[in-house]
Order: structure tokens, then C-alpha cells, then sequence
């Protein structure tokens, strides 16, 4: 079983975890977003995933093997990159950057 977290709850963040949550193949065990209504909102429906606004926290972690990014597409590079350097698995949402000197880089 994958243990990965989920940076940005937004529109597509409840259906990514819900879909993760039921593969029966990974395991949610953090989310992340820097709206904190649409936290205790993901808190209310998965009360056993943890949910903080720093994705620093998640990026740090043992615990996470991987990262699904569904955040602005204008973040996607320098979360995508700070959580490889980290050594996690990636998942990032399209576009993967908004660039091509980043996509390349």
C-alpha cells in the first residue's frame, strides 16, 4: 500500500483523495491546502487524515511516499521539484509547469 499525501484540496482535491482512499492500493495520510475552511471541510469527511497548510511538513515526513500536487498550475514546478528532492514519488496534475525550460528542467 502507497502512503502519499495530497497538496491542494481544491476543486479536484476531494475527488483525488476519495479515488485514493477507495483503490485500496494507497492510503491518504496527509492533505494539504492554505485555505483552512477547505481543510476542516476534507477533516469533517476523512477525520484519520491528517490536514496542515505547510506542505514542508508532508515533504519532511517518513511516513509519505508519495505526492499528488492538484494546486495552481503556476505551482506545480516548485512543489513537484521540492518533493523529488525530498525523495517522494510524484504525481502532478496537468499542466505539469507552465513552461517548457521548467518541464525540460
Amino acid at each position: 500500500m502507497i502512503r502519499l499525501a495530497v497538496i491542494g484540496c481544491g476543486h479536484w482535491g476531494p475527488n483525488v483523495i476519495r479515488n485514493f482512499q477507495q483503490s485500496g492500493r494507497a492510503s491518504v495520510r496527509f492533505v494539504c491546502d492554505k485555505d483552512g475552511e477547505r481543510l476542516r471541510h476534507i477533516s469533517r469527511i476523512y477525520p484519520g487524515i491528517r490536514a496542515g497548510a505547510d506542505y514542508h511538513e508532508i515533504l519532511g515526513s517518513p511516513e509519505v511516499e508519495a505526492v499528488y500536487i492538484a494546486t495552481p498550475a503556476s505551482s506545480h514546478f516548485e512543489i513537484a521539484k521540492e518533493a523529488l528532492r525530498a525523495g517522494k514519488h510524484v504525481l502532478v496534475e496537468k499542466p505539469m509547469t507552465v513552461s517548457s525550460q521548467d518541464a525540460d528542467e
